[in-house]
């Protein structure tokens, strides 16, 4: 095995208490096993900054598979978890399917009065929902709403049952069956 040259530092050599009393030398490793080391350690820190760049959600509440209805469709979101302290809070539609598209998009409301006829600039209203390239199979992409400031302006409980209330903007096209696999409301 060949023999690498060493770096040979001189550095101040102190005692337990930080006390200076003398120099020694420092053998470093040849300039290949630094590279190797540099690069394992880079290595590890990358991936450890991905790991921390993930973000950790925790479904709140969660409603069942829905197929929309022509005028207006309530799912309940029913507690699934406990909240934890601050974080961001997102209604996420998964699972979008429709047998063909449904040639409009739906306003997402959340705790909409039941009956209640939304205007223009609602405070429940929290984004569209749209049904294209879901046709005629399902689609593995979902949406997501970001409802914390909603939340806050309704004055809201972070916790317990919320409603989602998915109105068409015009009429959907027959036999276009659009639905949702799983709705949720999750917390960041």
């Amino acid at each position: 095995m060949a023999r690498f040259p060493r770096l040979a530092i001189p550095c101040p050599k102190f005692d337990t208490t930080g006390v200076f009393y003398g120099s020694m030398t420092i053998h470093l490793p040849s300039k290949r096993s630094l590279v190797a080391a540099f690069c394992a350690v880079m290595a590890g820190i990358s991936l450890g900054m991905f790991a921390m760049a993930a973000p950790q959600f925790t479904t709140i509440s969660r409603g069942t598979a829905v197929r929309l209805q022509a005028d207006r469709t309530v799912v309940t979101l029913v507690p699934a978890a406990k909240l934890r302290q601050g974080g961001r809070m997102f209604v996420t539609a998964r699972g979008l399917t429709a047998s063909t598209d449904p040639g409009v998009v739906y306003g997402v409301y959340l705790d909409l009065a039941a009956g209640a006829v939304p205007g223009d600039n609602d405070p429940h209203y929290v984004g569209t929902l749209g049904f294209y390239d879901t046709a005629p199979k399902p689609s593995q992409r979902f949406s997501s709403f970001d409802v914390t400031d909603a939340l806050t302006r309704l004055g809201s409980a972070r916790g317990g049952a919320h409603t989602i209330t998915l109105i068409p903007r015009g009429k959907p096209l027959d036999g276009s069956d659009p639905a949702i696999a799983e709705l949720a409301l999750v917390q960041q």
